[in-house]
């Protein structure tokens, strides 16, 4: 196994329904028939989005008002679809992040196949409790931004012809995110802590060879990054969502949520790399010290013509502790968190450069 660099292909195939150890979710039904469409699976994505924008556009053309919707509506309606769709994403990541972590793995083909599935469908039940647990999530999300607040993001009059339907598509909408939303905590709950599972009970650490290790760092990465792309979204899309206070205090929790969701899955190969690397430097300080002691005792004795022995074995135990001290017992790439803090720490960037010219210009 260990001389592989990724799995087999046929170690992919999905265990049968009667080895399956639950039923899919809805979640993952509903993907793997946007998979059986032709085409690339983003365009169904797309497609979905592109719909919604067209029901709006005619509701709003039976108005006087504005015949287009406004950026916020563009998000607030791309917010259900871009989650469905990073769930989607994020499947295909851990599978893929699986085939690179196999080298690293101490199981069978059973075995592997059954965490495949694990990291890659939820089971039904829970993900259905989650999607209930949502229509609670939905209505407190958009409670954030007051109703009147809303009508002028969205710029709905309902007073208009078409504006009362479109206030109901929009809080059907509204629905639809508390449902994915509490979908997708739960699956982030749920992969992320398979991969917590995999790390601490089927998993070959060695301190040299760490790439395969890696692999679930881009994971947890994309996880967080994913959702606070979503969040930022919102704040760009209108100036009246950066002006709301207790939005602004969800997004430092979010963002708080997100950092525990990049590093919390990662901390239990932490700690195991970190006892590995302190274990082999308490072997080598105790052959450099055996080494030591018999260099003392050739001193003693006076047999100090011949020594190239000992201070090559010295030499070399001395550079291995040094080289052994450097390895990083965070299993991840350096790209890994560097692009993670980036993402996090843009909107204070932005709002930095943004502060900064506008002193300049005025």
């Amino acid at each position: 196994m260990a001389n592989s660099v990724t799995a087999p292909a046929h170690f992919d195939a999905p265990p049968v329904s009667s080895n399956r150890p639950y039923a899919p979710s809805w979640i993952d039904h509903l993907c793997f028939r946007i998979d059986r469409l032709p085409g690339p699976s983003w365009l169904a994505f797309v497609g979905a989005w592109a719909v919604l924008v067209l029901i709006d556009v005619v509701l709003r053309a039976q108005g006087n008002g504005q015949s287009l919707p406004t950026p916020f509506t563009l998000v607030y309606y791309a917010t259900p679809i871009y989650v469905l769709w990073l769930m989607h994403t994020l499947d295909r990541l851990a599978g893929r992040a699986l085939r690179q972590f196999y080298p690293a793995l101490e199981c069978d083909e059973t075995t592997y196949r059954e965490l495949r599935f694990r990291l890659t469908t939820m089971p039904a039940r829970p993900a259905l409790l989650a999607s209930v647990a949502g229509l609670f999530i939905g209505p407190f999300y958009l409670m954030l931004i007051p109703f009147q607040q809303q009508i002028a993001l969205l710029e709905i009059d309902p007073v208009q012809a078409g504006g009362a339907a479109l206030v109901i598509v929009c809080q059907i909408v509204g629905i639809f995110i508390g449902i994915v939303t509490g979908v997708f905590v739960y699956h982030t709950w749920h992969q992320l802590r398979t991969v917590n599972i995999i790390y601490r009970e089927h998993t070959r650490v060695t301190l040299i060879d760490q790439m395969p290790l890696y692999a679930f760092a881009n994971l947890s990465a994309a996880t967080a990054i994913g959702m606070l792309v979503d969040t930022y979204a919102w704040s760009l899309a209108s100036p009246l969502i950066g002006q709301n206070s207790l939005f602004a205090a969800w997004q430092v929790i979010f963002s708080i949520v997100c950092a525990l969701t990049f590093i919390a899955p990662l901390i239990g190969t932490h700690n195991l790399l970190k006892a590995k690397r302190d274990e082999r430097l308490r072997d080598v300080s105790r052959r450099l010290q055996q080494v030591t002691g018999k260099l003392y005792q050739r001193v003693d004795a006076g047999q100090v013509s011949d020594m190239d022995d000992l201070n090559k074995a010295i030499q070399s135990l001395e550079l291995e502790y040094q080289i052994v001290k450097r390895l990083p017992t965070w299993p991840w790439s350096p790209e890994t968190p560097r692009a993670f803090i980036l993402t996090l720490l843009l909107p204070i960037l932005l709002w930095l450069i943004e502060e900064v010219l506008n002193r300049l210009i005025t």
